[in-house]
C-alpha cells in the first residue's frame, strides 16, 4: 500500500506544528531563566549598587570612584548600567591639587557571558561631557606624564576587549584655585582595545586654542625591554590642511624614558601653529632713539 497522500501530509504538518510549539516553549523558558540570572545584580538596593559598582571600578582601575547621581540598569537589548555624576580621582590622598575627572553621564554595556560567569567585563563604555581637570605635575613633569600614560595603557589592555566613546569632553589646567585654563573642549574620542589587548587605537578631534584638530594614535604591545611602537597622526583644516605624522618607538622603563622615530609634516605657516610668546613680536626692531 503506497505511503503519502493527503492524510499523511496532514499528520506531517501537525507534527511539525507540535515540534515548533515545543521548541518555542523551551526557548521562552530558557530565556526566562537567563533573564532571571542576569537580573539578580540589577535588583539590589541603589546605594548598595553604587557601592558595588564603585568597588568594582576601583579594583580594576586603581582609582577612587564616587557616584553622586542616579544609577539605573536595563537588560534589553543588552545588559547596561547608566551612571550619572561620577567623579574619578587618584587613589592616594594628597594635600596639593590633584587631577580628577568629572563625568556627567556614563553608559556601561556589560558582556553577557562575563556577567553570567561572575567576572564583569564591559564591551562598550560611553562617557558624555566628561571634564578632565589636570593639576600641575610639578618637577620632572615629562617623566611623570609618560609614567601615567604607560600605567593607563596597561589598564586599558586589562579591560580588553573594549570600545570606549567620549563626546563633548573638556580638559582644564589647574594651576591654582585662581588659575584655571581651558586646554581643549568639544573633544570627541574613540578608543578601541582588541581581544589581544594591542594595538590600542585612539581616534578623535577637539578644539585647542579656538581651532579644531583631528588626531589618531596607535600603540603596540610592550616588549621585554618595555618598548612600544607608536604611530601618531595630526591634521587641521584650519591651518591650511596642515598635517603631521610620527612613527617610531617609545621606551617607558623604570629607569629611562625615550622616544625615537621619524616625523613628517606638511604645514604652510608654522607661525599659526606655534605663535610667538606674548610680549615678543615678529620681526622685532629696536626702538629708535629720540633726536
Amino acid at each position: 500500500m503506497p505511503h503519502g497522500g493527503p492524510a499523511h501530509g496532514a499528520v506531517g504538518d501537525y507534527g511539525n506544528t507540535i515540534l515548533k510549539t515545543v521548541l518555542w516553549c523551551l526557548a521562552v523558558f530558557c530565556g526566562l531563566l537567563l533573564a532571571g540570572a542576569v537580573a539578580v545584580p540589577f535588583v539590589i538596593d541603589e546605594e548598595a549598587r553604587k557601592d558595588a559598582i564603585s568597588a568594582e571600578l576601583e579594583e580594576h582601575l586603581h582609582v577612587r570612584v564616587d557616584i553622586s547621581g542616579d544609577v539605573s540598569a536595563s537588560l534589553l537589548p543588552r545588559p547596561q548600567l547608566q551612571l550619572r555624576d561620577v567623579r574619578i580621582r587618584p587613589a592616594e590622598e594628597r594635600s596639593a591639587p590633584t587631577s580628577f575627572m568629572q563625568i556627567a553621564e556614563a553608559e556601561l554595556d556589560i558582556s553577557l557571558s562575563a556577567l553570567l560567569s561572575g567576572d564583569p567585563a564591559f564591551e562598550r563604555v560611553y562617557l558624555k561631557t566628561p571634564r578632565l581637570s589636570l593639576a600641575s605635575p610639578g618637577d620632572d613633569a615629562l617623566n611623570r606624564v609618560l609614567t601615567l600614560a604607560d600605567e593607563w595603557m596597561q589598564k586599558l589592555e586589562g579591560l580588553r576587549p573594549l570600545h570606549l566613546e567620549i563626546s563633548g569632553g573638556e580638559a582644564i589646567f589647574l594651576g591654582s584655585q585662581e588659575d584655571r585654563r581651558m586646554l581643549a573642549d568639544s573633544v570627541a574620542l574613540t578608543v578601541r582595545v582588541p581581544e589581544s589587548g594591542t594595538p590600542l587605537r585612539f581616534e578623535g578631534q577637539g578644539r585647542l586654542r579656538g581651532r579644531m584638530h583631528r588626531f589618531s594614535l596607535a600603540v603596540g604591545q610592550s616588549d621585554a625591554e618595555q618598548r612600544r611602537a607608536v604611530d601618531v597622526s595630526w591634521s587641521s583644516a584650519e591651518y591650511g590642511e596642515a598635517q603631521a605624522r610620527l612613527r617610531g618607538e617609545i621606551l617607558l622603563s623604570d629607569d629611562e624614558r625615550q622616544l625615537t622615530g621619524q616625523l613628517t609634516a606638511e604645514i604652510a605657516d608654522l607661525e599659526q601653529v606655534f605663535p610667538s610668546p606674548p610680549g615678543r613680536c615678529k620681526p622685532c626692531r629696536p626702538a629708535s632713539k629720540p633726536r
